[in-house]
């Protein structure tokens, strides 16, 4: 079973052909395990049934919205990654169970 702290670090926005997204890294146990989240400028939306963040356009300090909220599970254990991503801050939510590197 996997204890181990996890933590999250904002590595950036990246343009892709598919469009931009907004990249995360969760050290946990030991790995990094790379977290993407489509974005687009404006207001959140579905594209093809899939969500996409809303994003301010700012590359290098992004705010996003809404909050971001991915369940992380290693070895049997699983953690919730719960944030909000402002002017390039990874702020945690009440039940995020995931560090926040500054």
């Amino acid at each position: 079973m996997t204890t181990s702290p996890a933590t999250a670090r904002l590595v950036g926005v990246e343009q892709r052909p598919t469009g931009p997204i907004l990249v995360l890294t969760v050290t946990w146990a030991g790995a990094e395990i790379p977290v993407e989240i489509p974005i687009c400028p404006g207001a959140e939306r579905y594209v093809d049934g899939r969500p996409v963040w809303g994003w301010d356009g700012d590359a290098l300090r992004p705010t996003l919205t809404p909050s971001i909220c991915v369940p992380l599970v290693m070895g049997g254990v699983r953690k919730l990654l719960h944030i909000f991503v402002l002017l390039g801050r990874i702020v945690p939510c009440d039940d995020n169970q995931i560090e926040v590197s500054r």
